[in-house]
């Protein structure tokens, strides 16, 4: 094998890094006020592992406005000791009145992220008061863009929101307008919501590329107040944009009344996961049984991911502790690498089982890939155990590498990924014959380098948003065979035209693979949202597919998972490396010889 080209033009770094440095401190109130946080601390971190290297609570300064116009402002954040790399975060407001050091703790909103494990954003006041409605909202946008891009910490695909009070009315209003990055919320005794106001967040447009709008894109919502009457009009918004009806209203365990959402939506998968919560009665905001049923039993049973309204997905979150996943570690020269395990708890591994090995995007880790790509629920249906790979901490400037990558330590990652699987193996009875590699954005363009580096691993690959490189062929030469998959969406990094060189990307990857396997026909078939041009051999075999998913942005959807799946199945190789094809997906004996003698 030769090395890799060190060539650098890497999909989505920029999310790898960390957001430039907040200015310096404002003023805070409260004799306990969390320390401030500066970049200062980065020399003297210590990272072990996929651990969070700051744990605690802090305060950061963040400006607010621009040019002459802005101020500063102070904005704290909790993360729990001992806790993973990578969390999903839930961005508060302090009650009015109410100190944002003192109310962390009597609120039972640490207590809850200890337990929990997920972090937090609080916002303040000045001087203990939140200021015109027009100064907060301003201030709302710049937390949550502290949130999304702060330096401390990694935010695990999308956030939270919990807003009390007024303050809480202004971020309601946030929440619609940012539907797509906002995976639920929660309102306690916030002012009802101004209709005329609300439609006209509704009526703009979700993103640049679709015609949905805003009120279209669903946001799981849960509503505590003294008197529901109260929030007629944020009722009606909510039940609308989540598909919900009255009709469909139950006894629920986090809401006294629960409407669920329609069960075609195209914004589900696997489990309906739309609904409005409604909790009435005497609200005491420091009542810790309130954060605890807002975090446990509402927002941490979904996520939602996604770069278009149409290719946006809100889904069942994964219960790690439930399905009984497990961390992995090993030390790879004097590097702490991970990656998750997950066995379906009906899989008999008596004998050996297949396995896929997932590699997350750039700017994303073992966690995101398990929860947004659903790869589990694939798993628990058609009897696989699924490995979730990632990046490693880099010791040389203490930053996170976020995804296993084809860069400037690929052959390391290749090592990695062999040690992976060869653990997987011996533990957990997988199949040597019947492994499977995978991956989103940089984790595809990984999939691509392993291909042409290490094929004897896998006995298929298939991956989404990402081709081949500049390069990358021609540093590598490797002639064996593998069967291939790569789905792209209509408004990806790489575009659909493989036939004129027009996208290099795409032209190269299609050319790369069809050179490689040598199939002998070509066939097109079109169903749902995907197209699929397919290389084949005189006896129907797919060597090489190249599918268009439509309505799809730069992420991966689960039915691009189900595609990918369906796939892999077919293909199996010994230890002679012969790989082999059965078209019952080995459920009956009718393997044939595809590659190989």
């Amino acid at each position: 094998m030769k090395k890799a080209s060190r060539f650098l033009a890497l999909l989505m770094a920029g999310a790898m890094v960390f957001a430039a440095a907040a200015p310096a401190r404002a003023e805070v109130t409260g004799s306990d006020a969390a320390p401030l946080i500066t970049e200062d601390v980065f020399p003297t971190l210590e990272y072990v592992g996929q651990k969070n290297s700051i744990t605690g609570f802090y305060t950061a300064a963040i400006q607010v406005g621009e040019d002459e116009a802005a101020v500063e402002r102070a904005v704290k954040f909790y993360i729990p000791e001992d806790s993973h790399w990578a969390l999903y975060y839930v961005l508060i407001n302090t009650p009015e009145g109410e100190n944002p050091d003192t109310f962390l703790e009597e609120s039972g909103w640490k207590a809850a992220a200890d337990k929990e494990q997920f972090g937090i954003v609080l916002l303040e006041g000045v001087d203990g008061a939140y200021a015109s409605d027009e100064e907060e909202a301003e201030y709302i946008k710049a937390a949550y863009s502290f949130l999304s891009g702060a330096k401390y910490f990694k935010l695990n695909t999308n956030a939270y929101v919990v807003g009390y009070g007024h303050e809480g009315t202004l971020l309601e209003q946030y929440v619609a307008s940012n539907p797509l990055p906002i995976a639920a919320a929660a309102f306690v005794n916030a002012d009802d919501v101004d209709p005329e106001a609300m439609a006209a967040i509704g009526a703009e447009n979700a993103d640049t590329r679709t015609k949905v709008t805003k009120a279209e894109v669903p946001t799981p919502v849960l509503i505590y107040a003294d008197d529901l009457a109260t929030q007629e009009n944020a009722l009606a918004y909510w039940k609308a944009a989540n598909y919900a009806t009255e009709a469909e209203a139950e006894e629920g365990t986090f809401g006294e009344t629960v409407y669920r959402g329609a069960d075609d939506t195209q914004y589900t998968y696997y489990t309906n996961t739309l609904q409005v919560a409604t909790v009435e009665g005497p609200v005491d905001v420091k009542d810790p049984s309130i954060a605890e049923n807002i975090y446990s039993n509402f927002l941490k049973k979904v996520f939602s991911y996604g770069s278009v309204a149409t290719g946006w997905v809100t889904g069942e979150r994964a219960d790690y502790a439930e399905l009984g996943v497990e961390f992995k570690t090993f030390d790879q020269d004097g590097v702490t690498r991970e990656y998750m395990v997950y066995v379906p708890a009906d899989l008999d591994t008596t004998n050996p089982v297949p396995a896929v090995f997932v590699a997350p995007g750039a700017g994303s880790t073992d966690t995101f890939m398990f929860d947004t790509s659903m790869w589990w629920k694939q798993a628990q249906m058609h009897g696989f155990i699924v490995v979730e790979l990632t990046g490693a901490i880099n010791p040389g400037d203490g930053t996170k590498l976020g995804g296993v990558s084809w860069d400037s330590h690929s052959e390391t990652d290749l090592e990695y990924i062999k040690e992976a699987v060869a653990q997987v193996v011996a533990e957990y009875n997988a199949d040597p014959g019947r492994c499977y590699f995978t991956g989103q954005s940089q984790g595809s363009i990984m999939s691509h380098f392993v291909s042409m580096n290490i094929p004897e691993v896998f006995a298929a690959i298939g991956s989404t948003s990402a081709g081949i490189n500049p390069g990358m062929v021609d540093e590598t030469d490797s002639t064996v065979k593998i069967p291939y998959k790569l789905v792209a969406g209509e408004w990806d990094v790489m575009s659909w035209d493989f036939t004129t060189g027009n996208d290099f990307q795409t032209w190269n990857t299609v050319r790369h693979y069809t050179e490689l396997n040598q199939p002998t026909k070509t066939t097109f078939t079109y169903g749902g949202r995907y197209v699929n041009y397919i290389w084949e051999t005189d006896d129907d075999i797919p060597v090489f597919v190249f599918t268009e998913c439509h309505g799809r942005g730069h992420s991966v959807v689960c039915s691009d998972v189900e595609e990918i799946w369906e796939f892999l199945s077919h293909y199996s190789q010994d230890e002679n490396d012969v790989t082999y094809y059965s078209a019952s997906a080995f459920a009956e004996d009718d393997a044939v010889v595809l590659f190989g003698e």
